[in-house]
């Protein structure tokens, strides 16, 4: 999907801007909510998913991507760094070296690389500022039934600020949907509930030690959460990424179709992809998901919504035409 930044925006008369750390935006997303959408992504998340596909949106702040395969070994990155941590190809060829550890994601190396094999990820960007870009859209919004998610990382790692976002996006006439882990304070997520029209819940899994162990934290706070937000909102949707070797046998299906039936909630099945793997790679970290069968996700994911729906849950599989329970 295309990407694009905004132009900067101006300051607000009489106040601070509020503003927010992005990512990326993409632009026709077909995913996350009805019709054409404008998605945008937020920095921030407190797990650390062995399978995540954007890493990138972990950290808070911004962060410095090298796709060495873009690489021509000019140099003149390092000469533009100032802390002197990247270094020159040896003799035997190949792209730079970075020394990651002190670099502070400057972007000077990016800006003077002929090639854009550096790239910084992440940038503050204004309400406004976003709020003007979605309404590009507004026409592909308006015909097709969409509008604009917010996706991340965490979007209530940034509850604030989203909230913000959200009520200039409802002045707008603009629609929305969310995305979220069900990490965060539930009164961020209940003051933004009123002011999304759709509401996206991942469940990764219903065992608290088996789901420690997969993405660093347990599920204290994401299980009550995910519950208040299918009670609390008429068109919230419950989500399991299928993750081969993780939530794919027989006591996980159980314990997702048990908390399904007891709300009454459809489910939509997120089949494992390991396009994360060459993200790890450019932000120089080693891929927690290297164990992962991706050659099993789908039929994995087959598997799981038979199970489901045998037990009479509503499933979809993503990228597949819903099915109606037992």
């Amino acid at each position: 999907m295309p990407a694009i930044w905004p132009e900067d925006g101006a300051v607000e008369a009489g106040g601070i801007v509020p503003s927010g750390m992005v990512f990326d935006i993409q632009r026709f997303s077909l995913h996350d909510g009805g019709g054409l959408r404008t998605t945008i992504f937020l920095k921030g998340c407190p797990l650390r998913c062995r399978w995540c596909s954007n890493p990138e949106s972990q950290l808070p702040g911004n962060e410095l991507f090298h796709f060495a395969g873009r690489c021509m070994g000019c140099g003149a990155c390092v000469a533009a760094c100032p802390r002197s941590l990247i270094s020159a190809p040896g003799e035997d060829g190949g792209g730079v070296s970075i020394r990651r550890d002190g670099c502070v994601a400057c972007g000077k190396c990016a800006g003077a690389c002929p090639k854009a094999a550096l790239a910084i990820k992440g940038r503050p960007m204004t309400a406004d500022e976003l709020v003007r870009t979605a309404a590009r859209d507004r026409l592909f919004h308006t015909v097709s039934g969409g509008g604009v998610t917010l996706s991340g990382g965490e979007p209530f790692a940034q509850a604030v600020f989203v909230r913000e976002l959200l009520v200039r996006f409802a002045r707008e006439g603009i629609r929305t949907a969310a995305e979220t882990s069900g990490l965060a304070d539930w009164a961020d997520i209940e003051s933004c509930l009123p002011l999304l029209d759709e509401i996206f819940i991942d469940l990764k899994h219903t065992d608290p030690i088996r789901h420690a162990e997969w993405t660093g934290a347990g599920l204290d706070r994401i299980m009550p959460n995910a519950e208040k937000i299918l009670r609390a909102h008429p068109r919230a949707t419950l989500r399991i990424p299928v993750v081969p070797g993780f939530n794919t046998g027989e006591a996980a299906g159980a314990g997702f179709a048990g908390f399904a039936v007891r709300l009454g909630a459809g489910v939509e099945l997120l089949p494992y992809h390991a396009f994360g793997e060459g993200k790890y790679r450019s932000l120089g970290r080693a891929y927690p998901g290297a164990g992962i069968d991706a050659g099993r996700s789908g039929t994995d994911a087959d598997r799981l919504a038979d199970f489901l729906r045998e037990r009479g849950v509503r499933v979809a599989v993503s990228g597949r035409p819903a099915a109606k329970g037992g």
